[in-house]
Protein backbone atom coordinates (compact mmCIF):
# COMPACT_ATOMS: atom_id res chain seq x y z
CA UNK A 1 0.00 0.00 0.00
CA UNK A 2 1.49 3.34 -1.05
CA UNK A 3 1.35 6.58 0.96
CA UNK A 4 -1.62 7.96 -0.97
CA UNK A 5 -3.79 4.89 -0.34
CA UNK A 6 -2.83 4.75 3.33
CA UNK A 7 -3.66 8.41 3.93
CA UNK A 8 -6.89 8.07 1.97
CA UNK A 9 -8.02 5.39 4.45
CA UNK A 10 -7.41 7.88 7.28
CA UNK A 11 -9.74 10.51 5.78
CA UNK A 12 -12.91 9.22 7.53
CA UNK A 13 -11.09 9.41 10.87
CA UNK A 14 -9.73 12.84 9.94
CA UNK A 15 -13.29 14.03 9.30
CA UNK A 16 -14.45 12.51 12.59
CA UNK A 17 -11.53 14.09 14.52
CA UNK A 18 -10.22 10.81 15.94
CA UNK A 19 -6.65 10.91 14.56
CA UNK A 20 -3.60 11.82 16.62
CA UNK A 21 -1.88 15.18 16.09
CA UNK A 22 0.89 13.58 14.04
CA UNK A 23 -1.58 11.68 11.84
CA UNK A 24 -3.73 14.78 11.34
CA UNK A 25 -0.66 16.74 10.24
CA UNK A 26 0.27 14.08 7.70
CA UNK A 27 -3.26 14.00 6.27
CA UNK A 28 -3.49 17.81 6.18
CA UNK A 29 -0.21 18.05 4.27
CA UNK A 30 -1.38 15.41 1.81
CA UNK A 31 -4.71 17.16 1.29
CA UNK A 32 -2.96 20.34 0.14
CA UNK A 33 -1.39 18.37 -2.70
CA UNK A 34 -4.18 15.93 -3.66
CA UNK A 35 -7.50 17.21 -5.11
CA UNK A 36 -9.00 13.68 -5.12
CA UNK A 37 -8.52 13.33 -1.38
CA UNK A 38 -9.94 16.82 -0.81
CA UNK A 39 -13.09 15.73 -2.64
CA UNK A 40 -13.16 12.57 -0.52
CA UNK A 41 -12.83 14.69 2.63
CA UNK A 42 -15.75 16.88 1.56
CA UNK A 43 -17.90 13.78 1.18
CA UNK A 44 -17.02 12.43 4.62
CA UNK A 45 -17.51 15.83 6.25
CA UNK A 46 -21.01 15.96 4.81
CA UNK A 47 -21.77 12.46 6.11
CA UNK A 48 -20.28 13.38 9.51
CA UNK A 49 -22.51 16.43 9.81
CA UNK A 50 -25.58 14.36 9.00
CA UNK A 51 -24.70 11.70 11.59
CA UNK A 52 -23.92 14.23 14.32
CA UNK A 53 -27.08 16.19 13.54
CA UNK A 54 -29.10 12.99 13.81
CA UNK A 55 -27.41 12.15 17.12
CA UNK A 56 -28.35 15.55 18.50
CA UNK A 57 -31.98 14.85 17.70
CA UNK A 58 -31.80 11.85 20.03
CA UNK A 59 -30.62 13.96 22.99
CA UNK A 60 -33.01 16.85 22.32
CA UNK A 61 -36.00 15.38 24.20
CA UNK A 62 -33.75 14.84 27.25
CA UNK A 63 -32.31 18.36 27.36
CA UNK A 64 -34.90 20.72 25.97
CA UNK A 65 -38.29 19.21 26.64
CA UNK A 66 -40.15 17.98 29.69
CA UNK A 67 -38.03 15.39 31.53
CA UNK A 68 -38.78 11.84 30.47
CA UNK A 69 -38.30 8.61 32.36
CA UNK A 70 -34.93 6.97 31.78
CA UNK A 71 -36.55 3.82 30.37
CA UNK A 72 -38.49 5.92 27.86
CA UNK A 73 -35.28 7.63 26.71
CA UNK A 74 -33.63 4.25 26.19
CA UNK A 75 -36.61 3.03 24.18
CA UNK A 76 -36.49 6.16 22.03
CA UNK A 77 -32.77 5.75 21.39
CA UNK A 78 -33.21 2.03 20.58
CA UNK A 79 -35.98 2.90 18.12
CA UNK A 80 -33.84 5.59 16.49
CA UNK A 81 -30.88 3.22 16.08
CA UNK A 82 -33.13 0.56 14.53
CA UNK A 83 -34.68 3.07 12.15
CA UNK A 84 -31.33 4.57 11.14
CA UNK A 85 -29.79 1.17 10.37
CA UNK A 86 -32.51 0.15 7.90
CA UNK A 87 -31.02 2.40 5.22
CA UNK A 88 -27.48 1.13 5.89
CA UNK A 89 -28.26 -2.57 5.48
CA UNK A 90 -27.62 -3.89 1.98
CA UNK A 91 -30.90 -3.52 0.08
CA UNK A 92 -30.50 -6.82 -1.77
CA UNK A 93 -30.91 -8.68 1.53
CA UNK A 94 -34.59 -7.72 1.79
CA UNK A 95 -35.44 -8.59 -1.82
CA UNK A 96 -33.46 -11.82 -2.07
CA UNK A 97 -34.91 -13.16 1.20
CA UNK A 98 -38.44 -12.44 -0.01
CA UNK A 99 -37.82 -14.05 -3.41
CA UNK A 100 -36.35 -17.22 -1.92
CA UNK A 101 -39.27 -17.39 0.51
CA UNK A 102 -41.68 -17.23 -2.43
CA UNK A 103 -39.69 -20.04 -4.07
CA UNK A 104 -40.04 -22.05 -0.87
CA UNK A 105 -43.80 -21.53 -0.88
CA UNK A 106 -44.02 -22.76 -4.49
CA UNK A 107 -41.91 -25.85 -3.74
CA UNK A 108 -43.93 -26.56 -0.59
CA UNK A 109 -47.20 -26.35 -2.53
CA UNK A 110 -45.87 -28.68 -5.23
CA UNK A 111 -44.57 -31.16 -2.65
CA UNK A 112 -47.66 -30.69 -0.46
CA UNK A 113 -45.53 -30.27 2.66
CA UNK A 114 -44.44 -27.25 4.67
CA UNK A 115 -41.05 -28.84 5.33
CA UNK A 116 -39.64 -27.21 2.20
CA UNK A 117 -40.15 -23.80 3.82
CA UNK A 118 -38.54 -24.97 7.06
CA UNK A 119 -35.52 -26.35 5.17
CA UNK A 120 -34.94 -23.12 3.23
CA UNK A 121 -35.49 -20.77 6.19
CA UNK A 122 -32.02 -21.28 7.79
CA UNK A 123 -30.37 -20.78 4.38
CA UNK A 124 -32.18 -17.48 3.88
CA UNK A 125 -31.47 -16.18 7.36
CA UNK A 126 -27.78 -17.18 7.41
CA UNK A 127 -27.17 -15.53 4.03
CA UNK A 128 -28.76 -12.28 5.14
CA UNK A 129 -27.06 -12.09 8.54
CA UNK A 130 -23.63 -12.78 7.02
CA UNK A 131 -23.84 -9.50 5.09
CA UNK A 132 -25.08 -7.08 7.76
CA UNK A 133 -21.78 -5.86 9.21
CA UNK A 134 -18.23 -5.00 8.17
CA UNK A 135 -16.47 -2.54 5.88
CA UNK A 136 -17.25 -4.63 2.81
CA UNK A 137 -20.97 -4.33 3.58
CA UNK A 138 -21.05 -0.71 4.84
CA UNK A 139 -18.40 1.70 3.47
CA UNK A 140 -19.45 4.38 6.00
CA UNK A 141 -18.97 2.07 9.00
CA UNK A 142 -15.73 3.72 10.14
CA UNK A 143 -17.38 7.11 10.39
CA UNK A 144 -20.46 5.66 12.06
CA UNK A 145 -18.28 4.05 14.73
CA UNK A 146 -16.78 7.47 15.53
CA UNK A 147 -20.20 8.58 16.85
CA UNK A 148 -21.60 7.78 20.33
CA UNK A 149 -23.39 4.72 18.91
CA UNK A 150 -21.25 1.68 19.75
CA UNK A 151 -20.40 -1.16 17.37
CA UNK A 152 -22.39 -3.59 19.49
CA UNK A 153 -25.49 -1.40 19.25
CA UNK A 154 -25.14 -1.17 15.48
CA UNK A 155 -24.65 -4.91 15.12
CA UNK A 156 -27.55 -5.76 17.45
CA UNK A 157 -29.86 -3.38 15.57
CA UNK A 158 -28.99 -4.85 12.18
CA UNK A 159 -29.25 -8.40 13.49
CA UNK A 160 -32.66 -7.70 15.01
CA UNK A 161 -33.91 -6.19 11.75
CA UNK A 162 -32.66 -8.91 9.39
CA UNK A 163 -33.30 -11.90 11.65
CA UNK A 164 -36.72 -10.56 12.62
CA UNK A 165 -37.56 -10.00 8.96
CA UNK A 166 -36.63 -13.60 8.12
CA UNK A 167 -38.65 -14.96 11.04
CA UNK A 168 -41.65 -13.00 9.79
CA UNK A 169 -41.18 -14.36 6.27
CA UNK A 170 -40.91 -17.96 7.47
CA UNK A 171 -43.81 -17.63 9.90
CA UNK A 172 -46.05 -16.10 7.24
CA UNK A 173 -45.01 -18.65 4.60
CA UNK A 174 -45.62 -21.63 6.87
CA UNK A 175 -49.02 -20.34 7.99
CA UNK A 176 -49.99 -19.78 4.35
CA UNK A 177 -49.02 -23.34 3.38
CA UNK A 178 -50.82 -24.83 6.37
CA UNK A 179 -53.89 -22.71 5.67
CA UNK A 180 -54.04 -23.81 2.03
CA UNK A 181 -53.83 -27.45 3.11
CA UNK A 182 -56.27 -26.95 5.99
CA UNK A 183 -53.67 -27.85 8.61
CA UNK A 184 -53.35 -24.61 10.60
CA UNK A 185 -54.27 -26.48 13.78
CA UNK A 186 -51.03 -28.45 13.48
CA UNK A 187 -48.94 -25.31 14.06
CA UNK A 188 -47.68 -25.34 17.66
CA UNK A 189 -44.87 -24.06 19.87
CA UNK A 190 -42.90 -27.26 19.27
CA UNK A 191 -43.17 -26.78 15.50
CA UNK A 192 -42.09 -23.16 15.92
CA UNK A 193 -38.95 -24.21 17.81
CA UNK A 194 -38.15 -26.89 15.23
CA UNK A 195 -37.49 -24.29 12.53
CA UNK A 196 -36.57 -21.29 14.67
CA UNK A 197 -33.70 -23.05 16.48
CA UNK A 198 -31.80 -23.99 13.27
CA UNK A 199 -32.43 -20.47 11.95
CA UNK A 200 -30.97 -18.92 15.10
CA UNK A 201 -27.98 -21.26 15.12
CA UNK A 202 -27.01 -20.86 11.45
CA UNK A 203 -27.58 -17.11 11.64
CA UNK A 204 -25.35 -16.66 14.70
CA UNK A 205 -22.76 -18.98 13.15
CA UNK A 206 -22.80 -16.98 9.89
CA UNK A 207 -22.52 -13.73 11.84
CA UNK A 208 -19.54 -14.90 13.88
CA UNK A 209 -17.76 -16.40 10.87
CA UNK A 210 -18.35 -13.23 8.84
CA UNK A 211 -16.54 -11.20 11.50
CA UNK A 212 -13.58 -13.59 11.36
CA UNK A 213 -13.31 -14.60 7.69
CA UNK A 214 -15.68 -12.42 5.68
CA UNK A 215 -19.24 -12.79 4.44
CA UNK A 216 -18.64 -15.21 1.55
CA UNK A 217 -16.72 -17.70 3.71
CA UNK A 218 -19.34 -17.40 6.45
CA UNK A 219 -22.13 -18.35 4.04
CA UNK A 220 -20.12 -21.31 2.78
CA UNK A 221 -19.54 -22.60 6.32
CA UNK A 222 -23.18 -22.24 7.32
CA UNK A 223 -24.53 -23.78 4.11
CA UNK A 224 -22.10 -26.72 4.21
CA UNK A 225 -23.03 -27.52 7.80
CA UNK A 226 -26.77 -27.39 7.08
CA UNK A 227 -26.45 -29.54 3.95
CA UNK A 228 -24.33 -32.12 5.78
CA UNK A 229 -26.83 -32.21 8.62
CA UNK A 230 -29.63 -32.77 6.12
CA UNK A 231 -28.03 -35.53 4.03
CA UNK A 232 -26.10 -37.53 6.66
CA UNK A 233 -29.18 -39.27 8.12
CA UNK A 234 -30.17 -40.34 4.60
CA UNK A 235 -26.81 -41.90 3.71
CA UNK A 236 -26.17 -45.62 3.97
CA UNK A 237 -22.67 -46.39 5.22
CA UNK A 238 -20.77 -49.59 4.58
CA UNK A 239 -17.25 -50.80 5.10
CA UNK A 240 -14.82 -50.64 7.99
CA UNK A 241 -15.73 -47.05 8.96
CA UNK A 242 -19.51 -47.53 8.77
CA UNK A 243 -19.96 -47.84 12.55
CA UNK A 244 -18.05 -44.60 13.12
CA UNK A 245 -20.14 -42.67 10.60
CA UNK A 246 -23.37 -44.02 12.06
CA UNK A 247 -22.28 -43.04 15.57
CA UNK A 248 -21.35 -39.55 14.39
CA UNK A 249 -24.73 -39.17 12.66
CA UNK A 250 -26.57 -40.25 15.81
CA UNK A 251 -24.50 -37.88 17.94
CA UNK A 252 -25.20 -34.95 15.63
CA UNK A 253 -28.87 -35.79 15.61
CA UNK A 254 -29.05 -35.77 19.42
CA UNK A 255 -27.01 -32.58 19.77
CA UNK A 256 -29.10 -30.79 17.14
CA UNK A 257 -32.12 -30.54 19.43
CA UNK A 258 -33.78 -27.09 19.65
CA UNK A 259 -32.51 -26.44 23.18
CA UNK A 260 -28.91 -27.26 22.25
CA UNK A 261 -29.06 -25.16 19.09
CA UNK A 262 -30.51 -22.17 20.96
CA UNK A 263 -27.75 -22.45 23.56
CA UNK A 264 -25.08 -22.53 20.85
CA UNK A 265 -26.77 -19.58 19.16
CA UNK A 266 -26.56 -17.54 22.34
CA UNK A 267 -22.92 -18.50 22.85
CA UNK A 268 -21.97 -17.50 19.28
CA UNK A 269 -23.92 -14.25 19.63
CA UNK A 270 -22.02 -13.34 22.82
CA UNK A 271 -18.71 -14.14 21.14
CA UNK A 272 -19.68 -12.00 18.14
CA UNK A 273 -20.53 -9.06 20.42
CA UNK A 274 -17.23 -9.42 22.29
CA UNK A 275 -15.22 -9.66 19.09
CA UNK A 276 -17.00 -6.63 17.61
CA UNK A 277 -16.15 -4.54 20.68
CA UNK A 278 -12.49 -5.56 20.57
CA UNK A 279 -12.35 -4.79 16.86
CA UNK A 280 -13.85 -1.33 17.38
CA UNK A 281 -11.25 -0.51 20.04
CA UNK A 282 -8.43 -1.50 17.68
CA UNK A 283 -10.02 0.41 14.81
CA UNK A 284 -10.40 3.69 16.74
CA UNK A 285 -7.19 3.40 18.79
Amino acid sequence: MNEHEKLKEWIPFYAAGTLSEEERARVAQHLRQCPDCRAELSLWQGVSQEIRASDQTIRAPELRQVPVRKSARHLWKAWYILRSQVALIRTEIWLSSALVSVLGIIVALLMETVNAVYFLAPFISAAGVAYIYGMQNDPALELTLATPVSAQQILMARLALVFGYNILLTFSSSLLILFIHGQVAQFSWAVLLDWMAPMAFLSSLALFCSLLWGSVNAVMVAYSLWVIKGIMPELEFSGRYAAGFVSLTNLLGKFASPSHLLFLSLLLFVLAMWFTGKKQVRLLA
